[in-house]
């Protein structure tokens, strides 16, 4: 199968303006080629003693038609990154998210996690999130509390960040790898306000300021849907003309 690009969303799109949505430098809307490089440039920057390693992952497209056969065709969906820190006793994955080529192959959603294998290397959740509001200009929800986690969420919608009230709670996720079914399209986002989120989870370690886990998920459910949307309508387009425009030679009578 030829992929042609029909949709290409400005990466940026839906951010306040001096704004980023990346993790590590990786931006929302990069291209499965310019994410794989940076991540290239991350395994190459490892110090000594950390072992790191990058997989890719496809995702395969099926329909069916008349006479029960499948039409299928296969992209690159996501890449893996793991990080096997050593003697730094950190260790880190990320894993990368990606539309189909007739969007651009852009990239949709974000997983980081870390862990700090030792209290020594526990970072303090409060520097964590002052660094976080500075970089992302914004104040974060709180979504989820218990007594040995918080996961907290950073909101924009049509380019704005949204500022909680004091003590309020937001029921906005992140996007995350889009299930293998276009009816999922339809609930993504379903009451509009959730347009890019950063969520971020804290497990407590040495004390309730220090983090023995750190868990990212950075998604932008609009650039998610559309490009879907527009990916389904192509490998509609290419099945409806393959049954249109194909005709092998019959027997001989």
């Amino acid at each position: 199968m030829q992929w042609k690009q029909t949709l290409d969303i400005p990466v940026g799109k839906g951010m306040p303006e001096g704004v980023s949505a990346d993790i590590l430098g990786i931006r929302i809307g990069d291209s499965y080629e310019v994410a794989k490089s940076k991540v290239e440039k991350i395994i190459a920057g490892q110090p000594d003693g950390a072992k790191a390693s990058m997989q890719e992952f496809f995702r395969a497209f099926q329909m069916q038609v008349h006479g029960g056969e499948f039409v299928e065709t296969k992209y690159p969906s996501q890449l893996q990154l793991k990080i096997d820190g050593g003697t730094t006793e950190v260790d880190e994955e990320i894993h990368l998210h990606f539309s189909a080529p007739s969007s651009g192959a852009q990239l949709y959603s974000i997983e980081r996690h870390i862990w700090y294998n030792k209290h020594e290397v526990q970072p303090r959740i409060s520097d964590l999130l002052a660094s976080l509001t500075q970089k992302y200009k914004a104040t974060p929800f709180v979504y989820v509390a218990d007594g040995s986690s918080v996961t907290r969420a950073f909101v924009f919608d049509d380019g704005r960040a949204l500022t909680p009230a004091p003590n309020t709670k937001t029921d906005c996720t992140a996007m995350g790898a889009l299930p293998d079914t276009e009816d999922y399209l339809r609930t993504i986002n379903y009451s509009g306000n959730c347009d890019i989120v950063l969520s971020l989870q804290t497990d407590y370690g040495i004390s309730d300021d220090h983090a023995e886990y750190i868990r990212f998920d950075l998604g932008d459910a609009e650039r998610a849907k559309a490009n879907a949307k527009a990916d389904y309508q192509y490998f509609r387009d290419y099945v409806s003309g393959l049954a249109s425009g194909t005709a092998g030679t019959g027997p001989k009578l």
